[in-house]
Order: C-alpha cells, then sequence, then structure tokens
C-alpha cells in the first residue's frame, strides 16, 4: 500500500514538471519574442499587453552608461541588487525617452 501511495504521490510531482500549452512564459515569449535579438535594436512594448510595440536604438553610449553602474562589481548580494535596480531604471528612461512612455500614463476606471 505504501509503494502505491508512493507512486501516486510521485506521479503527481512529476506532472506538475510537464509544460502546459497555456504556460504563460511560452505564450508571452511565442507572442512578443524576436527571433535574433540584438542588445542595440529591440522592441518594447507598452500601451496595455503590448497594444503599441515600438523599436528602440540603444546607442553604444547609452550601453557604456548601464555598464558603467555595474563599475566595481558588488561585494556582496544587496549591493548587487541596488546596481541591477539602478540599471533597470536607467534602461527604462533612456527606451521612455524614444517610446514617450517616460511619463506616466494616466487612465481613467470604467
Amino acid at each position: 500500500m505504501l509503494r502505491i501511495f508512493t507512486g501516486l504521490a510521485l506521479m503527481v510531482v512529476l506532472a506538475a514538471c510537464a509544460e502546459h500549452r497555456d504556460h504563460l512564459s511560452a505564450h508571452y515569449l511565442d507572442q512578443y519574442a524576436e527571433a535574433d535579438p540584438h542588445p542595440a535594436q529591440f522592441r518594447e512594448c507598452h500601451g496595455f499587453s503590448c497594444a503599441v510595440p515600438s523599436r528602440v536604438v540603444l546607442r553604444p553610449a547609452d550601453w557604456r552608461r548601464v555598464h558603467a553602474i555595474f563599475t566595481p562589481p558588488a561585494k556582496d548580494a544587496a549591493t548587487e541588487r541596488r546596481h541591477i535596480a539602478a540599471a533597470v531604471a536607467l534602461m527604462q528612461r533612456l527606451v521612455g525617452a524614444q517610446t514617450g512612455t517616460s511619463a506616466h500614463q494616466w487612465t481613467q476606471r470604467t
């Protein structure tokens, strides 16, 4: 009896590992990912569920600014998280200047 329950429990655990066709990550990648992405030019989705995709170009000087945030390298995880947060914020400002999303977009609830 113990073997049966152990076998059933193992099957349930393994079933959770099976990929579902509606998995959100796979759906997002199928819908929005580029086949050959390039750091210098990529697509930025905005406008509620990527209603407005925009092509963004970051120059080498822009990437140097992002890279500079990580210099010198972090000595601990907390500092590394701060570096990552600062780099993401800078990239959002750079991209927002090109896409018009740097200002808060107000919406009304209906």
